[in-house]
């Protein structure tokens, strides 16, 4: 009677442990991750995301994951995102991507010989047309060849809010 116990105690905590952590995992509606050659993002590439607009009330969370090497020479990575909208209307935005805390400490979690850094770019994000969306994103630094970026990723996360 005591194995079958400790058996289904095992089984409660190891279910209450998924429910645990499903809860704190937000709902993506869209990625896509660009794997550079080489190693390297040359300045004349540039990264298009395309999505679609359904619902202009749901509010979401925009993040670039950018993943480098540990040697990568910069603390920051500059780009350069310009928004296309459903109307064909296009605006564009400086964004430094902090890699490293001012120690020179990488942000992001480090596997192996790589560091995933996840940047959130926009929270709180809604659109106000139906459509499709596209964000480009090139790499806005002073010289034309970055090595170490291994990929880049945006994710559209849900928030599960609405605006009123």
């Amino acid at each position: 009677m005591t194995m079958n116990k400790t058996i289904m105690s095992f089984f409660l905590c190891s279910a209450t442990v998924f429910f645990l952590a499903a809860c704190g995992t937000k709902k993506l509606v869209y990625q896509k991750k660009y794997d550079l050659a080489e190693q390297q993002w040359v300045h004349s590439d540039t990264l298009n995301y395309d999505f679609t607009i359904a619902d202009t009330l749901k509010i979401y969370d925009l993040v670039l994951e950018v993943e480098h090497a540990p040697s990568y020479s910069f603390q920051n990575l500059y780009v350069r995102i310009h928004t296309q909208f459903p109307t064909g209307e296009r605006t564009q935005e400086k964004v430094s991507l902090e890699l490293a805390d001012a120690a020179g400490k990488w942000q992001g979690n480090a596997h192996s010989d790589w560091v995933k850094t996840p940047i959130a770019i926009q929270t709180g994000a809604y659109f106000n047309r139906k459509g499709k969306y596209t964000l480009t994103v090139e790499q806005f630094m002073r010289t034309d060849t970055l090595n170490g970026i291994k990929s880049v990723a945006l994710q559209m996360e849900d928030t599960e809010k609405k605006r009123n």
